[in-house]
């Protein structure tokens, strides 16, 4: 799930957003794929945004994981750490998502501009590192893939950047109204 998002600049909400970065800040535009840098939102003191490369590095060094399940998240050994003590908001247009019969569909939520997936980052050799929480598919996205991001509104970025390790409401399915078909590209990948 969400093996590529768009991300369109010159929305008025993401200028917002872009401009909190540090200047010359380097990030991936238009489609964004795993390892590229991308921008998302951080808290230290205050929230701001930054780049971070799609994908932890896989414990044996061999690939990248760029999501972690909704699920599991807050128990598993790789992401429990991340979970506890980093947690990040991907900015996005709308997301990828391929169906069985390899056609492309972009997946934007109605009446939403950008939409905030929520995440987790690791720090890994001075690098940082995310990966998109995703849960299991809702009723009518599901025909497509059976995950999805977890999305957040913009009022529940600073709380979700902020939130007591104990309170794992996050961790439960989340419903969204999608705008699917009309967005449908019409190509074949493979």
């Amino acid at each position: 799930m969400c093996g590529r998002y768009l991300f369109v600049e010159k929305d008025e909400e993401m200028q917002e957003w872009i401009n909190l970065a540090v200047p010359g800040v380097q990030f991936a535009a238009d489609e964004v794929f795993p390892t590229q840098q991308s921008l998302v939102i951080v808290k230290n003191d205050v929230i701001c945004t930054t780049a971070m490369n799609w994908g932890f590095v896989k414990w044996d060094d061999k690939g990248r994981i760029i999501n972690a399940r909704q699920e599991t998240v807050a128990n598993s050994p790789f992401f429990k750490s991340s979970f506890e003590q980093y947690r990040c908001v991907v900015l996005a247009s709308g997301f990828y998502e391929w169906d069985t019969y390899k056609d492309r569909y972009l997946i934007r939520l109605k009446d939403q501009p950008v939409q905030y997936m929520a995440a987790v980052y690791q720090i890994k050799n001075d690098r940082q590192m995310f990966a998109i929480l995703t849960q299991a598919a809702q009723a009518d996205f599901e025909a497509i893939h059976n995950r999805q991001p977890v999305f957040l509104k913009k009022s529940e970025v600073d709380p979700y950047l902020s939130f007591d390790i104990n309170d794992h409401a996050i961790l439960k399915p989340r419903k969204w109204n999608f705008d699917i078909t009309s967005m449908r590209i019409q190509q074949r990948l493979f």
